[in-house]
Order: structure tokens, then C-alpha cells, then sequence
């Protein structure tokens, strides 16, 4: 069997991936705060440029997540789980990639109608109120899509939290470390077993 598919730990792309999108989740996260504090068109507008590039970003890094889980399959590790917590976590998993997922669309969707220019990176315009005009009910009904992704991914994201930590400092059979860049002695000595095994 190969080694990959016997560490305790996710490989180093996925860790990457992972924490990387993690920190522009809580920018956007943040950037949607900021917005009720943006009282002139020009702050709005600089607002509007900053999320939907660290949008962008995400997508990208998304897509190359999705292809590296679900095309490639890149080798995961398998924790010696209950039956439940097991179901439990990959059903946690999938709910949260599809909130990843809708998050984006439903923000593309939402710009598309926004009344202000929604420039990615300061160039590229998603906006098409000032051809197709605009609709301030479509707009709503676009946000308050985007919105309710949003709302889901907190509570999903408390939870992926709440149990992270739980396996990390209640369990400790580790779960969370599989995730992170150090690895403790534990890990190092199942890895060294695991390859004389082989």
C-alpha cells in the first residue's frame, strides 16, 4: 500500500489550501461587517472591490480544492473513528463544501445586480445594472440568498470549530493535528511504524 495513503496527517497541499481559505473566509466574513459602516458611495465602492477580489481568490482556491478532493482524490488520513462521529464528520464536510460553494455563486449573482460598479481587482466589472438597469428587487432577492449561505456557514463553521477542539484537546487522537503543520511525537512514531509495516 502506498505511504501517502498511511500517513496520520493531510498532505501539504490540502493543509495549505485549507488555512489559506480558512483566512480569506474570515476576511470576507469581516468585509461583510464593514459594509453597514460604509456611509459614502466611495467607501461602498472601495468595499465592493476589496470583497469580491478576495471573493475571486476563494473561488480559485476552491476549485483547486474540489479538484484535488474529489478528481484526484488526493490521499486523506483515516482516523479510527465511531461508526456515528464518522457519519457525522463527512456530512459536516459536505455541507460545509456546499456553502463554500453557494457562497461564491450567490455573491456573483448578487453583484451582477448591484447598482454600484463591483470591480475584481479594480479592472473587471461584474455589475450589468448599467446595461441591463437596475432591479432593486432582484437585488434583494439575490442578497438575501447570499445572505442565508452566509448565515449557514457560520453555524456550520461553529460546529467545525466545536469539534476541532473537541478532538484536539478532549480526544486528543488526533484529528486536528492531521491538519496542522507540526507534528507531534504520536504522529511521528505512527508514521515510523506504519512505513516498517509496509
Amino acid at each position: 500500500m502506498d505511504i501517502k495513503q498511511q500517513s496520520t496527517r493531510y498532505d501539504l497541499g490540502y493543509r495549505l489550501l485549507h488555512w489559506v481559505m480558512a483566512f480569506l473566509f474570515v476576511l470576507m466574513l469581516l468585509a461583510g461587517q464593514g459594509f453597514a459602516s460604509a456611509t459614502t458611495e466611495a467607501d461602498r465602492l472601495v468595499m465592493l472591490t476589496g470583497h469580491s477580489s478576495i471573493g475571486s481568490l476563494v473561488i480559485i482556491l476552491l476549485l483547486i480544492r474540489l479538484t484535488k478532493r474529489f478528481v484526484i482524490r488526493s490521499p486523506r488520513p483515516v482516523h479510527p473513528l465511531p461508526s456515528a462521529q464518522r457519519a457525522a464528520a463527512l456530512t459536516m464536510q459536505y455541507a460545509l463544501y456546499l456553502c463554500m460553494i453557494a457562497i461564491p455563486v450567490t455573491g456573483i449573482l448578487t453583484a451582477q445586480q448591484h447598482e454600484l460598479a463591483v470591480n475584481v481587482f479594480g479592472t473587471f466589472n461584474l455589475s450589468n445594472a448599467s446595461v441591463d438597469g437596475y432591479s432593486e428587487s432582484t437585488f434583494m432577492s439575490m442578497r438575501s440568498l447570499h445572505e442565508s449561505a452566509v448565515s449557514s456557514f457560520k453555524l456550520l463553521l461553529i460546529g467545525h470549530i466545536g469539534a476541532a477542539l473537541f478532538h484536539g484537546f478532549v480526544k486528543k487522537d488526533g484529528v486536528l493535528r492531521s491538519m496542522w503543520f507540526k507534528r507531534n511525537k504520536k504522529q511521528r512514531q505512527a508514521d515510523v511504524q506504519k512505513r516498517r509495516a509496509l
